[in-house]
């Protein structure tokens, strides 16, 4: 294995070129490596319930589609299941479980363990190497390039080459990462339990600046345009400016906002611990509409004008993204934890039991 290198600059430095590359229409952890959260499909106007569900142990995480196969974890490992019908195509077994999404491309996924980050064939699940950490990897990994980058509990974020298993670099942060990151033209963007937001330099893993919160950083960050927008627990949202890492504007809710935003054109919505639905204005962070569920909700994902997400009221709604009045909602006997997935006429969500820790999570496919 090549000699690991550490950074831990903190100096800034100009911005990266305006040079943007196509992004993948899927396999992607909030839709895209900016992680948006906005889905390029048609949704669903009525939902007529539920064309399959799997049954998994424990939370179940958040799915990842790619070509007809969707990916997941749960306590026992991670899975691999047919779209068209639910059954499962492949299992790889883990001890300890997966916390998190997984990240795939078209040969490869990758997941994290206790302490290591698993690249495994695609086709089959075998694993193809293992890199090891010292504390376990709960974030979801990114992969960009020949290059798979991810968060861990022991403060770094890491770049590890996705064919090899090798170590490029790793920065080091005050905190764990619990979150994914998320990359804009030549940096990528990560939160810390630190309570700071960092740009990183994607080819040196530098650390152009940090912006602090109030609170932990559990969500991932969207960015775009020049902005970046990063939720805490400080119960506030943050719009960053990109080339100084200063604030544009704060957001303050009445609960603790553990998820991520989505956005679509120039609309933000988001969940918090204080039972809304949030929808911000992009740039300004000027509300426009709040949606009531009177629980906990949380992280939407958008779809053809419509806003995905679950509540710890056991509900799963539609929301119209324009005027945030209800489109359909659909009762459910757990807690739909997990950012939906929506491709063409289906959404994909997981649950987790309301037993928690005890019990069986499932992964839906609505209609």
């Amino acid at each position: 294995m090549s000699e690991e290198k550490v950074i831990e600059n903190e100096n800034p430095v100009a911005e990266g070129d305006e040079t943007e590359e196509p992004i993948p229409p899927n396999g992607m952890f909030r839709a895209d490596e900016s992680r948006t959260g906005c889905y390029k499909s048609s949704g669903i106007e009525k939902c007529n319930g539920v064309k399959w569900k799997f049954l998994g142990r424990g939370e179940v995480s958040a799915p990842v589609w790619l070509d007809g196969k969707i990916f997941f974890g749960d306590r026992t490992g991670l899975h691999a299941i047919d779209t068209s019908n639910g059954s499962e195509l492949w299992k790889f077994e883990l001890e300890g479980g997966i916390q998190s999404a997984p990240a795939v491309n078209e040969s490869m996924v990758f997941i994290g363990g206790r302490k290591e980050l698993f690249g495994l064939d695609i086709n089959d699940g075998s694993e193809k190497w293992k890199f090891e950490t010292p504390d376990q990897v709960d974030g979801t990994p990114l992969i960009k390039g020949d290059i798979v980058y991810f968060g861990c509990n022991d403060h770094y974020l890491y770049a590890v080459n996705f064919m090899t298993g090798e170590l490029e670099w790793k920065c080091r942060t005050r905190g764990g990462i619990v979150g994914a990151p998320a990359i804009y033209k030549k940096n990528i963007f990560v939160g810390s339990l630190d309570e700071n937001l960092y740009m990183i330099n994607l080819e040196s893993g530098e650390t152009q600046w940090k912006f602090r919160t109030g609170g932990m950083i559990t969500g991932t960050p969207f960015v775009h345009d020049e902005i970046a927008v990063v939720t805490s627990w400080d119960w506030n949202i943050y719009a960053v400016n990109l080339k100084m890492g200063s604030e544009r504007w704060m957001y303050e809710t009445h609960g603790r906002i553990q998820g991520s935003p989505a956005v679509s054109e120039d609309s933000l919505v988001f969940g918090s611990e204080d039972g809304y639905l949030y929808c911000l204005d992009l740039n300004s962070g000027v509300e426009k509409w709040l949606f009531r569920t009177n629980d906990v909700v949380y992280t939407p994902s958008i779809a053809n004008g419509k806003v995905y997400f679950g509540g710890k009221n056991q509900k799963f709604y539609c929301v119209d993204l324009k005027s945030g009045e209800e489109v359909w909602k659909y009762q459910l006997d757990a807690f739909p934890v997990s950012p939906p997935v929506i491709i063409d006429n289906v959404v994909f969500m997981a649950t987790w039991p309301m037993s928690f820790p005890r019990g069986y999570g499932s992964l839906y496919a609505l209609i």
